[in-house]
């Protein structure tokens, strides 16, 4: 659904505007080429592109049959978007498993629920989905990290907090960062440049998205903050993904 809507977004920008009536639909239909797509399917989409204000309906006719649909600001900036645009939902995604082909089918799972949140408004919601995503992939890391590391105490120390539950993943998160920092100059020029920068950004998020926002402080996430921070969130999840790829294919010296 998420790529038709963005074909849909694609032929309005194209055509300028796309009839309301069943003819610019079924020249739609045929256009896609696929026997599985319906008209109420591309309705559908249709209706989801309006609620979320990426296209809206030009009514200056009187004649309900010459209304058509056309991109409203925001849906023109989401498709001339390069970067990872939460309004944009396909691109944002197509952007992330490009950028990491290893990504994972749990990390992305929670990605697509923040996304969603957030395009209906459910900033909150969102923001608790990041938090999830961003421990998943952390989990995932610190695996490759634990292996990495020397036998000895710290292999230990990290081997005990992986699967244990009862230790806050900030604090696992802390730990790593206090530990990685004092074998920095292990780690090869891409992954140890600017990386208290890095994990200052992730710490930020983490103690916004995966502690506060998962209880009830009252606080409220403002929708330019929240499509911010799932920009932000984009670039560092591909940061992690790095690390752990490093940490799964070496061992420390």
């Amino acid at each position: 659904m998420i790529d038709l809507q963005q074909k849909l977004l694609e032929e309005i920008a194209k055509d300028y505007k796309f009839f309301v009536g069943k003819n610019h639909i079924e020249l739609f239909l045929k256009k896609c080429n696929n026997p599985n797509l319906t008209e109420n399917d591309i309705l559908i989409s249709l209706s989801d592109l309006l609620s979320r204000n990426l296209i809206y309906i030009n009514r200056l006719n009187r004649m309900s049959n010459n209304w058509f649909y056309v991109l409203s600001p925001k849906g023109k900036s989401s498709l001339d978007s390069e970067d990872y645009d939460p309004y944009n939902e396909s691109n944002y995604i197509n952007g992330l498993t490009r950028q990491i082909p290893d990504l994972s089918e749990e990390v992305l799972i929670y990605t697509k629920e923040s996304l969603k949140s957030f395009n209906n408004l459910c900033y909150l919601a969102s923001a608790v989905m990041i938090g999830v995503a961003s421990e998943c992939a952390f989990n995932e890391m610190l695996i490759c990290f634990t292996s990495w590391l020397k036998i000895g105490k710290e292999k230990t120390k990290f081997s005990g907090l992986q699967n244990n539950s009862k230790v806050m993943f900030i604090h696992k998160f802390l730990d790593f960062r206090k530990t990685i920092q004092v074998k920095k100059q292990l780690l090869p020029r891409e992954l140890s440049e600017n990386m208290a920068l890095t994990f200052d950004s992730i710490l930020d998020l983490l103690r916004i998205y995966r502690n506060e926002s998962g209880h009830p402080t009252g606080k409220i996430i403002s929708p330019d903050s929240a499509y911010l921070n799932l920009n932000m969130f984009a670039r560092y999840l591909k940061k992690l993904y790095q690390f752990k790829n490093f940490f799964c294919s070496n061992l420390e010296i």
